[in-house]
C-alpha cells in the first residue's frame, strides 16, 4: 500500500497539528480547540513512529516528523501529602468510607480514577486473608470522564 500525496508531506503542506497554551479551555462560552503541549508531543511521537516504519518499508524516502518543532512542555511538580498531613486528614474525616478511601489511596498510591473504579470483587481483606498474609487489592479498572456524545453511542450499540 502506497501513502497518498507524499509530495504534500515532503513539501510540508500538511499541517499535523495546531497548538496553544489554553488547551481545552472555555472562554466566554466558546470552547478553545487548541491542543495542549503534552497532547501535541504524544501525537508527534505516534506519527514519528508510523512514518519511521513507512521509511523502513520503503514507502517514503524521509520521515517528515523528524524536523518538526515541538512546543516546550512545562513540568509541574505536584504537591504530595506527607504522613502527618494524611493522619490529620483521616482524623478530621467523619465518613468511614471516605476514611478508607484516603487510607487506600495513600497506602496503594492509587489515582482518583483507580479509586473510583474499585469494586468489592477487587478487594480481599477478610480476617483469614489478613492472618495468612494474603490480603490483596487488585486494580483492574478505572473510572474516566466521558462526554455525552460518546455515552449516547455506547447506549445505542448496546
Amino acid at each position: 500500500m502506497q501513502i497518498q500525496n507524499t509530495e504534500k508531506v515532503k513539501r510540508g503542506e500538511i499541517y499535523l497539528y495546531n497548538f496553544g497554551s489554553n488547551a481545552g479551555s472555555i472562554q466566554n462560552g466558546i470552547r478553545n480547540e487548541y491542543l495542549s503541549c503534552h497532547i501535541v508531543r504524544e501525537v508527534h511521537k505516534l506519527l514519528r513512529s508510523a512514518f519511521n516504519q513507512a521509511v523502513k518499508w520503503e514507502l517514503m524516502s524521509k520521515n517528515p516528523c523528524l524536523n518538526a518543532t515541538l512546543p516546550k512542555e512545562e513540568h509541574k511538580t505536584r504537591d504530595i501529602w506527607d504522613a502527618d498531613t494524611l493522619f490529620r486528614a483521616i482524623e478530621l474525616c467523619n465518613n468511614d468510607i471516605l476514611r478508607l478511601a484516603l487510607n487506600l489511596a495513600f497506602a496503594c498510591s492509587l489515582r482518583m480514577g483507580e479509586m473510583l473504579g474499585l469494586t468489592w470483587d477487587c478487594i480481599d481483606v477478610s480476617d483469614e486473608s489478613i492472618k495468612s498474609g494474603k490480603a490483596f487489592l487488585f486494580v483492574n479498572k478505572e473510572l474516566q470522564r466521558v462526554n455525552r456524545e460518546a455515552l449516547k453511542l455506547l447506549t445505542i450499540k448496546a
